[in-house]
């Protein structure tokens, strides 16, 4: 467990530190016009924010994944090998899990983008301003810098919580369906089972054979 945990961090932050040395080496061929258009600012926290993200899903997402992929290809070998109708059941809600996720994940890949794109723009503002503090103090910009920066700081969290409306709707929906496969699972392993005989019909039944004997 430490020796996989060690190496997917390992693997993680020796990506992100390759994506961030071939950024850096392509930035320097760019031409001008390009930081006319892009502010350093912007170039820098989608460098290093970009680059964490690949870090983050490289060292906890991925072996993530890979290990329930594996629980799950084991419960379901177990589940063919004990109940084929069972496994169906557990099945079904697959179709409708995936066409949830297309058509959904487009919005919430919108809504992520918007969201990366407002938190560069939110960084560029905070490193240009700090960068010429001496220039705002000389001039008495502070209201002024203070007025553009909450105004990119409301522009994230709006940004932020329409992402985060998204995926909620769209886990919340992933949950149900799976939940409502274990649900069907039960359901035909109740339907299936045969009914007990009550204890009183049992009770009578006794009665009627010990009478018929002695009237024997």
């Amino acid at each position: 467990m430490r020796t996989r945990g060690w190496l997917s961090v390992w693997l993680g932050g020796r990506v992100a530190a390759d994506i961030r040395d071939q950024l850096h080496r392509r930035l320097q061929h760019l031409p001008l016009s390009f930081f006319k258009i892009w502010p350093v600012g912007t170039v820098m926290s989608r460098v290093l924010d970009d680059a964490g993200r690949c870090e983050q899903f490289l060292a906890t997402t991925l072996p993530m994944l890979l290990v329930n992929a594996l629980m799950i290809a084991g419960i379901l070998v177990f589940l063919v090998h004990t109940s084929w109708r069972l496994a169906i059941c557990i099945l079904l809600p697959i179709p409708p899990i995936l066409l949830a996720a297309f058509f959904l994940w487009g919005r919430l890949k919108g809504a992520l983008d918007r969201q990366a794109s407002s938190w560069s723009r939110l960084s560029a503002h905070l490193i240009d301003s700090l960068g010429g503090i001496q220039i705002v103090k000389a001039f008495s910009q502070e209201p002024r810098e203070a007025m553009n920066f909450d105004r990119r700081n409301d522009g994230f969290s709006r940004a932020t919580v329409r992402a985060e409306r998204q995926s909620f709707g769209l886990f919340s929906l992933i949950y149900f369906l799976m939940n409502l496969g274990v649900f069907l699972s039960g359901f035909s392993r109740c339907s299936r089972a045969r009914p007990k005989t009550p204890i009183h019909t049992r009770c009578r039944c006794r009665e009627r054979s010990v009478t018929s004997r002695f009237s024997t």
